[in-house]
């Protein structure tokens, strides 16, 4: 049981996130590309926006350095873990 875990940890690590998929197609696109999407795509483009406004809108505080990002992140991933555990 603990290789198997072992094993599906290490692939997950060492495949690639969707979001890094993502990032990679774009940026190999090329200005023009890049504009016909953004053409193509602009309502969808302004709704995942507006998703993305209205979570951070309950974050009333700005985040200066790197240090108070990872404190903020630690903290949330540690909740999640407790709520995950039943604590």
């Amino acid at each position: 049981m603990e290789q198997v875990a072992e094993k599906n940890d290490k692939e997950i690590k060492e495949s690639p996130s969707w979001l890094d998929i993502r990032i990679a197609e774009k940026l190999k696109m090329t200005v023009e590309e890049q504009v016909a999407y953004k053409k193509l795509h602009w309502k969808e483009i302004q709704a995942r926006v507006k998703v993305l406004d209205e979570r951070l809108a309950k974050y009333d505080v700005l985040i200066a350095d790197e240090d108070e990002i990872a404190d903020l992140v630690s903290k949330d991933r540690r909740a999640h873990y407790e709520k995950s555990i039943g604590n």
